[in-house]
């Protein structure tokens, strides 16, 4: 009988293990919101992939801007300073245009 522990200690253990349980059991989340928490964290994913879409359609349309810009300055520059200088050639080659 003298290894078997007292009421009293039996007691003090049930009351550390209950107390020890209590404190883990606050620290869970419940379910309805741990998935609110996560719906939540869906819909911000969700914009920011929109975001992020929105962002790399802008840039490809300001290449193609780019691209078109250059196609202008190209036909509008030096399109017509080629033919000057083709003009101005064939005409001290005494070619008649």
């Amino acid at each position: 009988m003298a290894d078997e522990p007292s009421n009293g200690e039996l007691w003090r253990l049930i009351a550390d293990v209950r107390a020890d349980l209590s404190q883990r059991l606050d620290q869970l989340v419940r379910r309805d919101v741990y998935d609110a928490r996560e719906t939540a964290r869906d819909r911000a994913m969700e914009a920011l992939q929109r975001d992020i879409q929105e962002i790399e359609d802008d840039r490809e349309k300001e290449a193609d801007r780019r691209a078109a810009d250059r196609r202008l300055i190209f036909t509008a520059l030096v399109a017509p300073v080629i033919m000057l200088i083709v003009m101005i050639y064939l005409a001290s080659q005494g070619v008649q245009t």
